[in-house]
């Protein structure tokens, strides 16, 4: 993910229109979110030292990138559309082969090839709006709401007064309504837990995010879970559940229970054929 996250910053940032305009006022209080937002990303390792603090960095880090957006979008409406750039033919090929892949996705992996042919296109004609927009209706459809988010502004930035622009800003509130409930559904999952007689103390230090379940990958609104971009399980309050689920030794069961308190994990995951004892995880201190 965060490779991912560096190569669309990479491309974004060609993109980006940010200090083209004079407004000073505007533009010094954009640097301080720039600055803050580099000093956040700086701490990325620190906080995935802790469940806790990784929540908390990255609720801080969607706040800081909504407020760069925002001023650089007052800016972006003030200078109008760009030129339109100059498009290699080959980049217009790309684009098709990218567009059909998405047209006939099946699942994560062709979702994933055309967010790639998309970058492609987006590095060999920067500029040029309709390979990002495309590429936030990709992520979107593969649940990746962050990047598909990091893409409809990008568009924004690059087209500001294109046609669609109202429709993308209301697709850009739906999408962070989402992402916003999604992290108060998962918040109380997110935890660094151990399991007492089996694991020392000492692995409290590590980020055992949701016992080695990832439920940012990514928890809808609805409370349905995805994982690699497609309905994974469900969070129903306390307990999550998802069935069948085969790990190559047999079809299991996976039913979770967090505790009223928050203390304390149950782990009721069996074989489905063979009934094994819970597991209970506390909440490291």
């Amino acid at each position: 993910m965060r490779t991912k996250l560096s190569l669309i910053l990479a491309v974004l940032f060609t993109l980006s229109p940010a200090g083209a305009w004079a407004d000073n006022k505007d533009d010094d209080q954009l640097g301080e979110y720039q600055a803050e937002l580099v000093d956040v990303n700086a701490d990325y390792a620190n906080a995935m030292k802790d469940s806790k603090l990784w929540i908390a960095h990255q609720e801080k880090v969607n706040d800081l990138n909504e407020k760069i957006f925002n001023l650089q979008y007052k800016k972006a409406l003030k200078a109008g559309n760009k030129p339109k750039p100059r498009i290699p033919e080959k980049a217009k090929i790309w684009l098709k082969e990218a567009n059909e892949t998405l047209k006939n996705a099946q699942g994560p992996d062709d979702y994933t090839k055309a967010t790639q042919g998309y970058t492609k296109v987006m590095q060999l004609a920067p500029g040029w709006s309709d390979p990002i927009y495309n590429a936030a209706k990709a992520y979107e459809m593969s649940h990746w709401y962050e990047l598909a988010i990091m893409m409809y502004r990008s568009y924004l930035l690059t087209a500001p007064k294109a046609k669609d622009a109202k429709q993308v800003m209301n697709k850009l509130y739906e999408l962070k309504d989402k992402m916003d409930r999604s992290f108060k559904l998962v918040r109380p999952w997110v935890q660094n837990w151990y399991i007492p007689g089996n694991d020392s103390i000492s692995n409290c230090s590590k980020p055992a995010i949701m016992v080695g379940l990832n439920l940012m990958d990514y928890v809808d609104s609805d409370g349905t879970v995805y994982m690699g971009g497609k309905p994974d399980g469900k969070l129903f309050g306390n307990q999550y559940t998802k069935p069948t689920a085969n790990y190559g030794s047999g079809n299991y069961d996976q039913t979770y229970i967090l505790s009223d308190d928050g203390n304390s994990l149950t782990d009721r995951t069996k074989l489905a054929d063979n009934p094994s004892s819970d597991t209970v995880w506390q909440r490291c201190p």
